[in-house]
C-alpha cells in the first residue's frame, strides 16, 4: 500500500521506491568487522539524498511502477540486454518527466557482513553500474568526498601554517565541519531508531560513533572506492563476469 498509493498521482509520480539500510552483522566468528560498519555508514550516505527528485533512483529490493506505464514504455523489452533492472526503470521514468517517489516507510533493514576485500568489490561493482546507467549521478557523487577531504586537508594546512584572520577562519571552518558531522551522525541514529526500533539499533554498536568522529577517514575511503569504479566497465557477480558497453548492451564474459 505504501509503495502503490503514490502512483495514483499519475501526472507526477512515475514510480515509487524504498531503499536498504545496511545493518552491520556478526561474521562466522561472531565478530562485527570494521568493514561492515563502514559499509553501513557509506550506504547511509546514499539514503540521505533520497527524496530529492534529482538524486532519487529506484532500488530493486523495494520499488513499484504503474503497469500501464511499464507496458507503454516497453519496460520488459528494455530488460533484455540490461544488467540493472532498477537503474533501467529509473532511466525510463525520468525520461517521462515524472518523478520517482521515495517512500521512507519502505526502508529495509539489510544485514551485511563484509571483509575489506568484499567491501571493495561490492562498492566498485555498485559504482561501475551507476557510472554506466547514470553517469551524472556517479560523477556528482564522486565530487562529494573529493570536496570534503580536499577542504578538510586544506583547512588543517591553513590552520597549521597561517597566522592572523585566515588562521581563525580555518579554525572556524574545521569546527563547523566537525559539528555538522556530529549532527549528521545523530540524525542517522535517530532515523534508524524510528524506522527499525531499538533492538535493530543495538546491532549498530559503535557504528554511529565512527560516523560522527571519523568522517574524514571514511569519506576518503569512500572516495577511493568511487574512483576505482572509473577504470573499467566489467563487474564480477556470483561467479560470472559481465561487461557493460551501454545501459542496454551487456555481455557475459565468463561464468
Amino acid at each position: 500500500g505504501d509503495l502503490v498509493g503514490p502512483l495514483q498521482q499519475v501526472d507526477r509520480n512515475g514510480a515509487t521506491t524504498g531503499y536498504r539500510w545496511l545493518v552491520p552483522s556478526p561474521d562466522a566468528s561472531g565478530r562485527v568487522t570494521l568493514a561492515s560498519r563502514l559499509a553501513s555508514i557509506m550506504n547511509s550516505s546514499a539514503v540521505g539524498f533520497l527524496g530529492r527528485d534529482a538524486f532519487t533512483h529506484a532500488w530493486g529490493g523495494s520499488m513499484a511502477v504503474r503497469r500501464a506505464t511499464a507496458v507503454e514504455l516497453d519496460y520488459p523489452g528494455l530488460l533484455e540486454n540490461t544488467l540493472s533492472d532498477d537503474y533501467m526503470l529509473s532511466r525510463m521514468v525520468k525520461a517521462t518527466d515524472t518523478r520517482i517517489r521515495f517512500v521512507p516507510f519502505c526502508l529495509v533493514a539489510s544485514p551485511c557482513e563484509f571483509t575489506w576485500g568484499s567491501l571493495y568489490s561490492f562498492a566498485q561493482r555498485q559504482y561501475r553500474i551507476t557510472k554506466v546507467y547514470m553517469p551524472w549521478l556517479y560523477y556528482g557523487a564522486l565530487m562529494l568526498p573529493a570536496l570534503y577531504v580536499g577542504g578538510f586537508i586544506s583547512a588543517w594546512a591553513a590552520l597549521l601554517t597561517l597566522r592572523g584572520p585566515l588562521c581563525w577562519l580555518a579554525a572556524v571552518a574545521i569546527a563547523a565541519v566537525v559539528a555538522s558531522d556530529i549532527a549528521r551522525g545523530a540524525i542517522r541514529q535517530r532515523v534508524v531508531r524510528r524506522a527499525f526500533g531499538e533492538e535493530t539499533l543495538q546491532n549498530f554498536g559503535d557504528t554511529f560513533i565512527l560516523d560522527r568522529w571519523l568522517a574524514p577517514l571514511w569519506m576518503a575511503l569512500h572516495g577511493v572506492f568511487m574512483l576505482s569504479a572509473f577504470f573499467g566497465r566489467t563487474i564480477a557477480w556470483r561467479g560470472k563476469t559481465y561487461r557493460m558497453d551501454a545501459p542496454d548492451q551487456t555481455h557475459r564474459l565468463r561464468g
